[in-house]
C-alpha cells in the first residue's frame, strides 16, 4: 500500500498538473478492487438506470476507465473541494493518482540528496536487492484477466484458485456483451508467481 508520504507527493503532483489551489481541501479515497473487477455488472446497472440501450458501449467505457485505474495495491483517488464562498462551493472533483504518481516520492526524495548521500544510498539499495534476490521464494497463485489481477491465493490453495477462476469465468460469460472484443473480455488465466518470502503476505492483505 502507498505510504502517507507517497500519498502527499501524489496529491501535490495532481495539484501542480491541474492547477488546483492550495486552499482547496482534499481527501484520499481508496477504491475497492471488487468494484473495478465487476465492471460488467456495473455497466448493466448504469444502462438500466439511465435507459441506455447500447449496453456494450457502456461496458466498454467502464472497462477503459477500470483499466487505467487498476492498482492491485489499492487505487488512490483524491477528492478536491473548493473553499467557502467559491463559485463552485458545494461541488467536489475526483482525480485519479496512478501508480506512477504514487511512486513519485522516491525519485523526488533522492533528488534532494547530495553526491555522497547518493553513493551511500546506492550501496544500501544494492545490498537490499541482494538480500531480496537471495531470499527463499514462495509461490502466489494469481487469477488474472487480460487487464488486471482478480485474486491472489497461497501456495497450498491451488484448487481454491481454480474454483475462483471458474466462478469469474462464468460471471464474465454471463455479464459480458457479445461483440468484436468478446473473446478478449472473456480471457482469464491462472499463473504462479515466485516472490520473496518477505513480500509474500502483502499479496493477501
Amino acid at each position: 500500500m502507498p505510504t502517507v508520504f507517497e500519498e502527499q507527493e501524489a496529491e501535490q503532483q495532481l495539484r501542480d498538473e491541474c492547477g488546483i489551489p492550495d486552499d482547496w481541501a482534499s481527501k484520499a479515497i481508496t477504491i475497492d478492487m471488487f468494484f473495478l473487477s465487476d465492471h460488467g455488472r456495473l455497466a448493466k446497472q448504469i444502462a438500466e438506470k439511465y435507459g441506455i440501450k447500447d449496453y456494450f458501449e457502456v461496458s466498454h467505457m467502464v472497462r477503459q476507465a477500470c483499466t487505467r485505474l487498476c492498482m492491485p495495491e489499492g487505487l488512490r483517488m483524491f477528492e478536491f473541494k473548493p473553499p467557502t464562498g467559491h463559485e463552485m462551493e458545494g461541488h467536489s472533483f475526483l482525480l485519479t493518482a496512478t501508480r506512477r504518481d504514487l511512486e513519485m516520492g522516491i525519485p523526488k526524495y533522492l533528488g534532494r540528496l547530495d553526491t555522497d548521500q547518493l553513493y551511500n544510498a546506492q550501496s544500501i539499495v544494492a545490498d537490499l536487492i541482494k538480500r531480496k534476490t537471495d531470499e527463499t521464494k514462495r509461490v502466489v497463485w494469481r487469477v488474472c484477466d487480460d487487464f488486471m489481477c482478480l485474486g491472489n491465493f497461497r501456495e497450498d490453495e491451488y484448487l481454491k484458485a481454480v474454483e475462483f477462476m471458474a466462478e469469474k469465468a462464468k460471471e464474465k460469460h454471463t455479464d459480458e456483451p457479445r461483440g468484436r472484443l468478446w473473446h478478449k473480455e472473456l480471457q482469464i488465466e491462472l499463473k504462479p508467481q515466485r516472490v520473496p518470502e518477505s513480500e509474500y503476505e502483502s499479496f493477501f492483505e
